[in-house]
């Protein structure tokens, strides 16, 4: 590990975004990557936003923040305290200040104690050497190579496992490589179907001696960032567990197989309510393994394929095996009583096994009537509707129909049940905006609650428990074609600046039948390239902060029209400034139904107190009532600040707003009507240089402005029409169009006629004819026939070829 600091000379040179600006905490990076449970421990952080830190806020039990001590802004001492009992694994957590709460990120807690490396240790004959068993904390930057040693007997077991990954910072894919006391290389591991970029080994020691552990980012590149936990002793280190899940509630024995030291068994009780990410720690004379194994909890037992009775399975079950051979395939007899549909799902890839699984369903002759491959991952996941009540089976087997001991699968038969599960919406994958609720006291935001229905099609409702005092979520439904709604969350002026972890609990009706589901929200840590997620982190609880004021309030005034398709409607924006604050703010309208838009953003610039946001609605726009709002920054979403004056040395501070802090207005009501009325505009056949009368026909629908004014839109360059005034009744509007000389010549679709006016006191448009047509011709180029119609120049020229010419102009 080399130790710089480019971060701090920048931040001392430039001042940091963060130290100029403030905002919530943002954590770059932290060591070590975890400590050991039931022991205190210290985490040094660098970052921003840390100077008025306060409070760690942890998702699960088990480990508590006893000490904040910041140096400056981007500098943080964090002292833990684990329990005794705590799950070893990860633990996330968000750190705390006035203006907000940090991104989430993961601490990992293991069962030994944990040293940080010591450098010069890039080379075997330099490398660190301590008691067994320990977890070693290293940083590898661009080209390291860390070494470590351990002494052993022959016949002792050696396991070495790196969590790298798996502790949420970067996507550093480490490889192992073990040296034998003699120099020779005798083990060398780079990805695992286990652990994925992290590896582990374990072999028996050839010979007594000092071994050396070598750990290298496979690419050899790193930085400052590039952090993991090396665990290396003499412990029990399986790569897969048999069978791969059990009964909620019951003991179940496994079999850990892939140990050098061979396979073995272990029983456990199995909790009612399995935590996400549930495992198993094997322990074997003594010793723990350091990190768990994936282990499935269900509601139903398991059936064995060793062990399997002479009736076929009654669902649900849980089916387990291994295709130890190659070419081999499991097959499990079920019955069904009835022709509701069944779910069954592999589990394979998702707890370690290197199995791409396929699944199908046989009927009592053999013949396939369903199958599956890929299902979001190398699982499968089909759902079968029985033809008839009988006997069926199921088939599994390994796509490229590879086989070893470690090719363990879990297949899991259920009913088809509605299931809910409530999450907040993100503007973009991979990213962590908007995953938490940060309202300013005394003010609002919006936040966007979303549901997955899975054999569900209802409407949902959404509520909370749990939230800090003084605020208040607006009322969440989710009608049955969308999937998301907006909810405004509002804190009291007098709201403590506080953060807790709130339960939202999604529920509907399917028939007679209550359906609530729970929420759950899946964390990006560590993205790729091309979409590709390597480390997330799964939640059961939202984040709700409430932070310090915003000097400005925003309202989005209830519009009392409609848009109408194909037309516009100006909505009105009011700005509320609190004494003291003069800088500009930039509003945007965040989400417009479908074929609805505006412009990108209405800046309201210093002292100003409204602006108009003006809608347009395209002829596609369905006819619906929508919820909108509106949203405010100071100074504008790239986080600049607020355009008041800099004091002077008496004068008071300006007030500065937090960046990156929106706040929104109430949600209003908008109605996407009909167009009121309709025309048809007639063709426009003229030349360069002349003048001509344009008629549109108007048909008055619905309400009208007593007025309005007309304008003929989409005509091309040097062609001009200027605005006609026409009452509510009238049934024709009549432009004079003005041709310069050199006007363009050609054919011209796209004319309309946009009718504007004021209607229950806000701007409206409508536009009629849409589709009029504009030909220009060269001047003295027009001719007509003997009735006056113009002539196409098709027509032109038959009749000059067929006999006497037709009278010009």
């Amino acid at each position: 590990m080399r130790k710089h600091r480019l971060f701090f000379i920048a931040a001392i040179l430039f001042g940091g975004p963060r130290a100029v600006l403030g905002g919530a905490p943002s954590i770059e990076r932290f060591f070590p990557a975890g400590g050991k449970r039931g022991t205190e421990f210290t985490l040094n952080v660098v970052g921003a936003g840390f100077e008025r830190a306060s409070e760690i806020l942890f998702y699960s039990p088990g480990v508590e923040c006893l000490a904040l001590k910041p140096t400056g802004d981007n500098e943080l001492e964090i002292r833990l305290k684990s329990r005794e009992d705590a799950a070893i694994g990860p633990y996330a957590f968000r750190l705390r200040n006035p203006q907000g709460l940090s991104e989430l990120h993961t601490v990992l807690l293991t069962n030994q104690p944990v040293e940080p490396e010591s450098e010069p240790n890039d080379e075997v004959s330099k490398a660190n050497e301590k008691s067994r068993n320990l977890t070693w904390a290293g940083v590898l930057e661009n080209g390291d190579v860390d070494c470590y040693a351990i002494t052993l007997k022959k016949g002792e077991r050696l396991a070495a496992e790196v969590a790298s990954v798996r502790s949420g910072s970067v996507l550093l894919d480490t490889s192992i490589r073990v040296f034998s006391p003699d120099g020779a290389l005798i083990g060398s591991v780079d990805d695992t179907p286990l652990f994925y970029q992290d590896p582990f080994i374990t072999l028996i020691a050839p010979q007594d001696g000092r071994y050396v552990v070598e750990v290298q980012g496979t690419n050899r590149d790193g930085d400052d960032n590039s952090r993991y936990l090396l665990s290396l002793g003499d412990f029990p280190r399986p790569a897969a567990v048999y069978p791969a899940g059990g009964q909620a509630g019951m003991t179940v024995k496994v079999q850990f197989r892939g140990d050098a030291a061979g396979d073995f068994e272990q029983s456990f009780a199995l909790p009612e309510s399995p935590a996400p990410g549930f495992g198993l720690i094997a322990s074997r004379d003594g010793r723990e393994a350091p990190s768990a194994s994936p282990f499935r909890v269900s509601p139903f037992p398991n059936v064995l394929e060793e062990i399997r009775g002479p009736s076929p399975a009654q669902l649900p079950a849980a089916f387990n095996g291994v295709l130890s051979t190659m070419g081999e395939a499991d097959t499990f007899e079920f019955n069904v009583s009835n022709r509701e549909p069944i779910q069954f799902e592999s589990f394979a890839y998702r707890i370690g096994s290197p199995i791409d699984t396929v699944i199908a369903i046989l009927d009592g002759e053999g013949e396939t009537l369903i199958s599956n491959d890929d299902d979001g991952s190398h699982d499968s996941r089909l759902v079968f509707v029985p033809p008839a009540p009988g006997k069926y089976s199921l088939e599994i087997r390994d796509k490229r129909r590879a086989g070893r001991p470690d090719f363990i699968y879990r297949v899991e038969a259920t009913r088809l049940q509605p299931q809910l599960t409530a999450f907040v919406s993100r503007p973009e994958r991979l990213s962590q905006e908007r995953q938490t609720v940060a309202v300013p006291r005394g003010n609002r935001i919006m936040t966007t609650f979303a549901v997955q229905r899975r054999h569900f099609k209802g409407d949902v409702q959404l509520s909370t428990s749990g939230g800090p005092q003084g605020v208040l979520f607006s009322e969440a439904r989710i009608d049955a074609d969308r999937y998301w709604t907006p909810t405004i969350v509002e804190a009291s002026k007098d709201a403590p600046l506080n953060a807790m972890l709130i339960d939202v609990l999604a529920s509907g009706n399917d028939g007679d039948r209550s359906v609530q589901g729970k929420f759950q929200q899946v964390v990006d840590l560590i993205a790729g390239s091309a979409d590709a997620l390597f480390q997330s982190a799964v939640v059961d609880r939202l984040a709700v902060v409430v932070i310090e004021p915003v000097p400005f309030h925003v309202d989005l005034l209830q519009p009392e029209a409609p848009v109408a398709k194909d037309g516009t409607l100006d909505l009105q924006l009011k700005l509320t400034r609190e004494p003291g604050f003069t800088g500009s703010v930039e509003v945007v309208i965040p989400f417009l139904p479908p074929w609805v838009d505006g412009p990108s953003e209405v800046v309201i610039k210093p002292g100003e107190t409204m602006a108009v946001y003006r809608l347009r609605a395209h002829p596609k726009a369905a006819v619906r009532e929508w919820t909108i709002c509106a949203e405010a920054m100071a100074g504008g979403r790239s986080g600049r600040r607020a355009e008041s004056a800099l004091p002077g040395a008496n004068d008071p501070l300006p007030v500065a707003p937090p960046p990156e802090v929106a706040v929104a207005s109430e949600l209003v009501k908008l109605t996407v009507g009909s167009s009121p009325v309709a025309g048809k505009l007639e063709e426009v056949v003229t030349e360069q240089g002349a003048a001509v009368s344009v008629s549109c026909s108007i048909e008055a629908h619905g309400q009208l402005p007593e007025t309005m004014t007309a304008e003929l839109e989409g005509l091309p360059n040097r062609v001009t029409a200027s605005p006609v005034a026409i009452a509510r009744g009238e049934g024709r509007v009549q432009f004079e169009l003005h041709l310069a000389p050199d006007a363009p010549v050609g054919v011209f679709p796209d004319l309309v006629v946009r009718l504007t006016g004021t209607l229950n006191g806000e701007s409206v448009s409508y536009c009629v004819g849409r589709s009029g047509t504009l030909r220009v011709e060269p001047r003295g180029g027009l001719f007509r026939d003997e009735s006056g119609r113009a002539l196409s120049r098709l027509e032109v020229l038959q009749r000059a070829t067929a006999g006497p010419k037709s009278e010009g102009k």
